[in-house]
């Protein structure tokens, strides 16, 4: 009697060992997972959130970039923000014996030179924020300097006009009218701001 194993058919599958799973398929297609649905056509990645790629800069990176920057163009700024400032100081004193007024120079035509003040040093100050006037306004004709040599120089013109127009009247007798301290300082700031613009203008900025 013989005690060996039995004998096997051999049209029968070997059994597969058990936890085997046929490897992926390197390269090539493969089915997308059940549920998946591909994206529209004109699909366009959705913008990133704000804050990602721009970054505001610290006081540190202001106080280098202002630095780095040419003496006119510092002249422009630290000037312009002078100007800025005395436009809400005194303009006009208007005195009758112990009773005086006064008035600032945001009234009649120096507002609109306030205006284009405001535009100046923020068009000069760009820079400080990584842009450049080009960068918001491409067709723009005008090199920086002349920007700011012509704009300093409207703002003082027409900040200068306009103060002696708006100058309330003089009427005489025991009423003083004249003009106030922020006046005068203001019209060297401007005076100031316009030498700067010039400085730019000469250095080709």
């Amino acid at each position: 009697m013989s005690y060996g194993p039995p004998p096997q058919d051999p049209n029968q599958q070997p059994p597969q060992q058990g936890g085997y799973q046929q490897p992926p398929q390197q390269g090539g297609y493969q089915q997308p997972p059940q549920g998946y649905q591909p994206p529209p056509q004109g699909y366009q990645q959705p913008p990133q959130a704000y804050g990602q790629g721009y970054q505001v800069p610290s006081v540190q990176n202001i106080s280098a970039g202002f630095q780095g920057f040419s003496l006119g163009r510092k002249l422009v700024l630290g000037a312009g923000l002078v100007s800025f400032l005395m436009f809400f100081m005194p303009w006009y004193t208007v005195s009758a014996g112990i009773i005086s007024e006064s008035g600032s120079g945001l009234r009649g035509l120096p507002f609109l030179a306030f205006l284009v003040l405001i535009a100046l040093l923020v068009a000069m100050a760009l820079p400080l924020f990584g842009r450049r006037l080009r960068d918001l306004v491409p067709a723009i004709p005008l090199s920086e300097g002349q920007i700011a040599l012509f704009g300093a120089a409207g703002v003082f013109v027409v900040a200068l006009l306009g103060a002696l127009i708006a100058r309330p009247d003089d009427v005489g007798g025991l009423v003083d009218v004249g003009f106030g301290w922020g006046f005068y300082l203001a019209m060297l700031a401007m005076a100031a701001m316009t030498a700067g613009g010039w400085l730019m203008y000469q250095a080709k900025e």
